[in-house]
């Protein structure tokens, strides 16, 4: 099976002159090659990217170099030199996005931040307090008070609104009382260290 940078550097080299327009704007089609100034998008005629050849093999098409730096590669190792991109995973996500692939799904304790699992479990400790449940009765008495008759969907659309707003107030608050806590025992860890 290939490799996931493989299979996208050849997805890259069947677009070659569209990723050339779009990471080397300055540049310009000369022929057979891309021609531009260097990685950082100058203008000028030392970094050429092959437009024709085979997808992959000697003389491939995406294949580049720099003559006045010494940089070459293919139009993966491009897109990290242009982008400024440290990690493979990062320059195989905007590889990805270019070529409007899925991006990469996160690993394990990866992607999710540690400020969305508290909003999650948040989230699901005021739905079991009964707050949307009882927001939801309360605006299908009052929709039946009136006469009207609401869709069960649009009183629960309602319901999860009021919750969200309130997780989201809920979620400042906690922030703000974590971060008051975390100071007071900074302070109390210097005044221990001072004595």
């Amino acid at each position: 099976m290939e490799s996931p940078a493989k299979t996208l550097s050849r997805g890259l080299a069947e677009h070659v002159e569209a990723v050339c327009k779009h990471y080397l704007s300055n540049g310009r089609r000369s022929g057979n090659y891309w021609i531009v100034g260097d990685v950082d998008n100058h203008v000028g005629r030392s970094l050429y990217v092959r437009l024709k050849g085979p997808l992959s093999g000697k003389g491939a098409r995406g294949k580049w170099a720099d003559s006045a730096g010494g940089e070459h590669g293919d139009l993966l190792d491009l897109i990290a030199a242009r982008e400024g991109f440290a990690s493979l995973r990062d320059t195989l996500d905007e590889a990805r996005r270019f070529l409007r692939r899925p991006l990469s799904a996160p690993t394990a304790g990866q992607g999710e931040r540690s400020s969305d699992r508290d909003t999650i479990t948040l989230a699901r400790r005021i739905w079991n307090t009964g707050r949307g449940l009882s927001a939801c009765a309360k605006d299908h008495r009052r929709s039946r008070s009136r006469g009207l008759a609401l869709s069960s969907s649009a009183v629960l659309s309602r319901a999860a609104g009021r919750s969200l707003s309130h997780i989201a107030g809920a979620g400042r608050r906690g922030h703000e009382s974590r971060r008051r806590d975390h100071g007071r025992s900074s302070h109390m860890a210097r005044s221990r260290a001072q004595g």
